[in-house]
């Protein structure tokens, strides 16, 4: 009957498209007995897939396309080998199936199998500021693999950090794990390496890096991305190094929370003598850019807020003194710079016009 008929032909339909798909790719091992037997064996697996598939297929449908296509990796072993074809080395073997059945009227439809992707080119990126952070996270990871160099393995929201060392701000709220920027550097083969780079060979395309325990190790590279910003200048004033403490990283905000904290502990000490808790409570900001800006406002935030409520007798002593060669923020506009002035010095800032010769323990 009619209906008879067409369950016939859909089940020699379903038979041959469940018939197509049974190839398995094998890797061939570096034994050259194996690697021969592994190449011929997929050889005839080939044709006998392709001949089932043709056998299989239903009447009234053609095949219309088949095609097989087998290729060696460059380290095949000639020849002329005495161990004969397959001894060097995993032969590589690439092979791709692709059938195509169609029926007069009908739809097509094809199953193929993927070959192995090309390898890709390597991208090292030394450091992970702003550009480094936002090249790594756009770059086509489709395309490159990606190893990342540096001490530290966050990006800083600069413009916040001077908040972060009153405690205004978490740490966790300005800096940005450049693993979450870029996921991908968490499989293989992408890597993050904490540690310095000491050398670049652009002819043998190698860095040389340096981890923090001072062992010596190269990464290849293909295309190499230098962003590791430019390193704060002391202008050579003796005592800077030893004796004051930098805002440019989530450590030295850090260090400088911890330093007001133990001042102010330690100018709360019964018996502390007078000058020495006028010293204790005497912070210093050398420098009147955005940053010495932003955290001479934050400082004395702090101390008009949270130590006037909450240990008054310490707030009313506290000093802070802002030193600035020329006007603070030059780089901005006018009336930028003199608001600033103005709110600064009403907060209890001292602005101080001069230049810093010499930094000692207790005094500029």
């Amino acid at each position: 009957s009619r209906q008879g008929w067409a369950r016939e032909r859909e089940r020699e339909r379903e038979e041959a498209l469940r018939g197509c798909p049974e190839l398995t790719m094998k890797r061939a091992s570096t034994s050259a007995q194996t690697s021969s037997k592994t190449a011929g064996s997929m050889n005839g697996g080939l044709a006998r897939i392709a001949a089932r598939c043709t056998s299989r297929a239903p009447r009234g449908w053609c095949v219309s396309r088949r095609q097989t296509v087998m290729m060696s990796a460059a380290n095949a072993p000639d020849s002329d080998s005495k161990k004969g074809p397959g001894s060097v080395g995993a032969l590589k073997v690439v092979q791709t199936l692709e059938r195509t059945v169609e029926r007069v009227g009908s739809k097509q439809f094809s199953l193929s199998f993927a070959t192995r992707p090309a390898k890709k080119q390597r991208v090292v990126i030394l450091g992970t500021g702003w550009g480094a952070a936002r090249l790594a996270k756009e770059l086509d990871m489709g395309s490159y693999d990606l190893t990342i160099v540096s001490p530290r393995n966050h990006m800083v929201f600069t413009p916040l950090l001077a908040s972060t060392t009153v405690g205004t701000l978490d740490f966790r709220s300005v800096a940005v794990s450049i693993r979450s920027l870029q996921p991908a550097l968490g499989l293989e083969p992408n890597h993050f390496y904490t540690a310095k780079a000491k050398a670049v060979d652009p002819e043998a395309q190698t860095v040389t890096c340096v981890s923090d325990d001072g062992g010596e190790f190269e990464v290849q590279y293909d295309k190499l991305a230098i962003a590791t910003g430019a390193q704060g200048s002391t202008f050579n004033i003796p005592g800077v190094e030893e004796y004051a403490l930098p805002l440019r990283d989530v450590a030295d905000a850090s260090a400088i929370k911890d330093k007001l904290i133990k001042n102010i502990a330690k100018s709360q000490i019964p018996g502390t003598q007078e000058a020495e808790r006028r010293r204790l409570l005497n912070f210093v900001i050398v420098g009147g850019g955005p940053t010495g800006v932003e955290f001479a406002g934050e400082l004395s935030n702090l101390v008009k807020e949270d130590l006037a409520r909450a240990v008054p007798q310490v707030s009313c002593s506290v000093r802070i003194t802002l030193i600035e060669a020329r006007d603070i923020l030059g780089s901005f506009n006018p009336d930028l710079r003199l608001y600033a002035s103005r709110i600064l010095s009403k907060s209890g800032v001292e602005i101080v016009k001069a230049q810093v010769k010499e930094v000692s323990l207790t005094s500029f």
